[in-house]
């Protein structure tokens, strides 16, 4: 299955940081919002850097992998600052990095519920880790609606896992659908790119 991303988004994002020479551009998105380790460790040296006051740039950055003993690809590091001009457009792309790690968290653990029913796990122990299932995403998503104010242009309410599942790429459809409801367990009764209902048990 592969999981949501938007390496453009990406790319954009650290390239601004190391052109501008700030970590500006990120806002307060975290090295486990970007997608693969190449981009996770550039945005972990990118916030030490921020942190100990030193420039953010291509030597900079290099060497802070030097000195941890941590490596990344020299290309894909070069490649982030090639054809990125400067944009004034960080908000959306840091609205579309949000979006897709919290689509990515449905994604993984949906599967891992779908597993646990698959395999036959009881009833109630289901029932629980659905209930967490729904706790985690209603706050994960929560946090990026707020996170620098960079959805509040859109205007979107507070939204439940259901809601956020409703709205999932067709390839994880399947994700609100690994319960099994026979009366016990809090059932998703029907998702669909149009519709999302929950049913009680």
């Amino acid at each position: 299955m592969k999981l949501p991303t938007d390496l453009e988004a990406e790319k954009m994002l650290l390239g601004n940081a190391l052109l501008v020479g700030t970590a500006d551009p990120l806002g307060t998105l975290t090295e486990a919002d970007f997608s693969g380790s190449n981009n996770r460790l550039i945005t972990r040296a990118i916030r030490a850097l921020e942190k100990e006051g030193a420039p953010i740039e291509l030597a900079a950055v290099n060497s802070w992998f030097e000195s941890n003993g941590l490596v990344v690809s020299p290309s894909h590091l070069a490649s982030l600052l090639d054809g990125v001009p400067v944009s004034n457009n960080v908000d959306f792309y840091r609205r579309r990095v949000s979006e897709t790690a919290v689509q990515r968290i449905i994604a993984s653990r949906g599967y891992e519920l779908w597993k646990a029913a698959a395999g036959g796990e009881p009833l109630d122990a289901l029932e629980n880790r659905l209930r967490q299932l729904t706790t985690t995403l209603s706050e994960k998503i929560h946090s990026a609606q707020s996170r620098d104010g960079v959805w509040a242009e859109r205007n979107l309410p507070f939204q439940t896992a259901a809601e956020l599942a409703a709205e999932a790429p067709v390839e994880v459809e399947w994700i609100a659908q690994p319960w099994v409801a026979a009366g016990s367990i809090t059932e998703l009764a029907r998702i669909s790119h149009h519709e999302c209902e929950w049913g009680g048990g």
